[in-house]
Order: structure tokens, then C-alpha cells, then sequence
């Protein structure tokens, strides 16, 4: 069961401060197509779902 903030699309300025980077750094990402977006009416979202992978896809896993 999602909670509801699980449930929130997130601004650019909320992905940029979960990842530590800039709001241009997301932009970058974005024109790549590295990082899903969901775009309406001129708005640009994220999913939370879609950040995790997002940070999944670039963790380095430490070896034991």
C-alpha cells in the first residue's frame, strides 16, 4: 500500500535536492533521457517510483 506522499509527483527542485545535484544537473538529465518525466500541460513531474530506479540504476554496490 503507497502511502501518500509516495503517491506525490515531485518538482525539479524536489529530485535535484533528493539526488544532491542542481536543477540544471536534472534538466541535463532529462534531455538525455536518463531520468523519466511525466509531462503535461507545459509541467514537467517526476514519479518516486521513477527516482528510485533512478538511483538503483547508478548505485555502485560496495564488495563484501
Amino acid at each position: 500500500m503507497l502511502h501518500a506522499e509516495e503517491n506525490q509527483l515531485l518538482k525539479k527542485p524536489e529530485v535535484a535536492a533528493q539526488l544532491a545535484v542542481s536543477v540544471r544537473s536534472i534538466n541535463n538529465l532529462i534531455r538525455q533521457k536518463a531520468l523519466e518525466v511525466i509531462r503535461f500541460n507545459g509541467a514537467v513531474r517526476f514519479s518516486p517510483a521513477a527516482v528510485e530506479r533512478f538511483k538503483r540504476a547508478h548505485t555502485i554496490e560496495a564488495k563484501p
